[in-house]
């Protein structure tokens, strides 16, 4: 509802919020206040809490009287006199608990808790991490304010993979859903992007060019380019991928660069080998000149070891710059790869080759 109401004008805004019952305006006003994409903003206020000091026959008598008004009661959290959150309970404990016990020896004393001001997306990480239902949010003197149940983490989560596949897909972020975006914002949100990898490809042509001499007396290069270009940016883009996506889900931190590094350097000479033997066998059917098949393996070799090694470090330094990771990987990889793939296989080629010039 916050959200929704944030993308209205003020004017319709104000006319929506006086068809509200009080409770429902002030908690939505209070909503309002937070950060977007802050736990602040997501979190409903209209949760059940419990005294620490209650037993468990009182719990249960609240939760009978309360509990069909609150978002949850699976989980249940416990509050002090200052609403100070001190631990959460579940449901199946009370019920299995004697009726004079009371809550806080029951209770979890140590709960996984997110603040207002926490980013929505640190919040589902955590819940995905400690296989929560839901989770308490407090504020900064940790007096609990609201909770964020599995279905709001959902939402995020959805939206927040989206947003990473337009990115690697060079696609600017839409809001609507696709039959909800006009052909105008969808044109907007792509040319963009592709106008600028266009004049960013366009340096390939000049590599190319500084190897005409190369290309005009040994035609048959010419057809391995789509191959040598293709490769270098699959691995790249396979690597980056793999980079980003351990990154989302907090596998790989910025402390691990080298170990990375030292990884998909290993990782990529060893692709590069196979695939530079596939290369030499698959040239056979257009050239039997063993210099250009053994030109043809090593460019193999040496462009899938750098994009290997491209698509590993490429997100790190684009979150040590603070760019998301998802920006560079797809098609800015494989344009990138393209012009070095040409660079390197016509290097390769001229040296390995210049008796045949």
């Amino acid at each position: 509802r916050a959200d929704l109401l944030e993308e209205l004008p003020a004017n319709v805004v104000k006319r929506l919020l006086a068809h509200l019952s009080n409770e429902e305006r002030q908690n939505t006003l209070i909503l309002l206040n937070y950060p977007e994409y802050s736990a602040g903003r997501i979190m409903n206020p209209n949760f059940l809490d419990l005294k620490e000091n209650m037993t468990i026959k009182e719990a249960l008598q609240h939760i009978k009287a309360e509990g069909n008004k609150k978002e949850t009661i699976y989980t249940l959290f416990v509050i002090d006199n200052t609403r100070k959150l001190k631990g959460t309970v579940e449901l199946k404990d009370l019920i299995f608990s004697e009726e004079n016990e009371i809550v806080k020896n029951i209770m979890n004393e140590n709960p996984i808790y997110s603040t207002v001001y926490d980013n929505e997306e640190e919040v589902a990480r955590v819940m995905q991490d400690y296989d929560l239902l839901a989770i308490p949010v407090t504020d900064s003197e940790k007096r609990l304010v609201g909770i964020i149940t599995i279905d709001d983490i959902v939402d995020v989560l959805e939206e927040s993979a989206t947003e990473d596949i337009q990115k690697m897909a060079a696609v600017g972020v839409t809001e609507t859903s696709y039959f909800h975006t006009s052909i105008w914002e969808l044109v907007k949100s792509r040319v963009i992007w592709l106008g600028a990898l266009l004049l960013f490809e366009s340096i390939a042509v000049f590599v190319i060019e500084g190897f005409s001499d190369v290309l005009q007396k040994i035609t048959v290069l010419a057809a391995f380019m789509p191959t040598i270009n293709a490769i270098g940016g699959n691995t790249g883009s396979q690597m980056s991928a793999i980079v980003i996506r351990s990154m989302a889900v907090g596998d790989i931190e910025e402390d691990d660069f080298k170990k990375v590094l030292g990884k998909e350097l290993f990782s990529g000479v060893i692709l590069g080998i196979i695939l530079g033997i596939v290369m030499f066998l698959r040239s056979i059917i257009n050239t039997r000149e063993p210099l250009i098949m053994l030109s043809l393996s090593l460019s193999i070799i040496i462009v899938v070891m750098i994009s290997n090694i491209l698509g590993a470090i490429l997100p790190f330094f684009a979150k040590k710059i603070h760019l998301d990771p998802a920006l560079i990987s797809g098609p800015f990889i494989s344009t990138l790869m393209d012009i070095l793939s040409m660079f390197f296989y016509f290097s390769i080629a001229a040296l390995l080759l210049k008796d045949l010039l």
